[in-house]
């Protein structure tokens, strides 16, 4: 086994038998790398020792990905919120952010290093971005504006993070940051993104009839609703439709929406529900669907 001194040793047992080349001595990195010759050692990346031979836990493996980085790396995105308790499924790659002047030329597969500007310096360990700093990351480097939308509202929902503070923290060149400053409005506040005079200039752009705005109804117990939007169709139904904003996902206002939808719908209305985010962001699907029912071409309920 390698000679390490006690620092080295120390390290080893706090970072779950990882440790980087750069911290170690030219005399302890050469008796690793014998080590590992032997067979008694790993080298998962050209940066970083295994003090093992069994595979890597998971835990182990967040040591590699961010020592690998260097001395400033922090764990980030998706990782560091896993990290900070977010509960959401775990994939690969694990993410990390370096200082910009690091160059990795060999990172495995399995790493994703982000080369950033502006770092911070959280004390925990393992090294990782705040929880506002890895909401954003996260949203940014997600697969879609779906992914993103999740991200940020779970994170409030799961409350790991203060909207406010996460609206601050956004750098001015941060991707998708209209969309992230969308949900921690409407979630935080319950402001709509999307308000009746946005929806009616969408429906001219599709093609679509002027809606009714605000339209009054009463519900079974006599109480007085207003609808967003209201159409004819071709054969003369009313149909309605509910824009609605991230706060809707707060489970109390989940539970009164779920009721409210039910009431209306029993009375005989057409009633539809519709996402802010998907109108701005995805309005195709939706606005074709409302097409067909207003013109009476969709399939009739049996």
């Amino acid at each position: 086994m390698p000679r390490l001194q006690p620092r080295s040793a120390a390290l080893l047992k706090e970072q779950h038998d990882v440790i980087g080349r750069w911290q170690m001595t030219r005399l302890e990195r050469r008796s690793a790398a014998r080590a590992v010759r032997r067979g008694e050692w790993q080298a998962p990346t050209h940066q970083v020792f295994f003090a093992g031979r069994g595979p890597l836990s998971d835990r182990a493996q967040l040591w590699v990905a961010v020592l690998h980085g260097g001395p400033m790396a922090r764990l980030a995105g998706r990782t560091a919120l896993q990290l900070h308790g977010w509960v959401a499924t775990s994939r690969p790659p694990v993410q990390v952010v370096t200082p910009a002047n690091v160059v990795r030329q060999r990172t495995p597969s399995w790493i994703s290093l982000h080369r950033v500007r502006d770092i911070g310096g959280p004390a925990a360990r393992p090294p990782r971005v705040d929880i506002h700093t890895a909401t954003w990351q996260a949203a940014s480097w997600a697969r879609s504006d779906r992914e993103a939308m999740f991200i940020v509202l779970s994170v409030l929902q799961q409350r790991l993070a203060h909207g406010p503070r996460l609206a601050a923290s956004l750098p001015a060149n941060c991707r998708r940051r209209r969309l992230v400053l969308m949900m921690v409005s409407e979630y935080s506040d319950g402001i709509s993104s999307m308000n009746e005079h946005d929806f009616a200039r969408l429906c001219r752009r599709h093609g679509l009839p002027e809606p009714v705005r605000q339209s009054m109804r009463r519900d079974r117990a006599g109480r007085v609703r207003f609808i967003d939007a209201e159409f004819q169709t071709r054969s003369g139904k009313t149909l309605r439709v509910e824009i609605e904003g991230m706060h809707h996902f707060n489970p109390d206002a989940f539970l009164a929406d779920i009721d409210r939808h039910n009431d209306l719908v029993v009375r005989g209305d057409a009633f539809l529900r519709v996402l802010s985010f998907t109108l701005i962001y995805e309005p195709h699907v939706f606005m074709d669907m409302l097409r067909e029912l207003i013109e009476d071409a969709a399939p009739q309920a049996a």
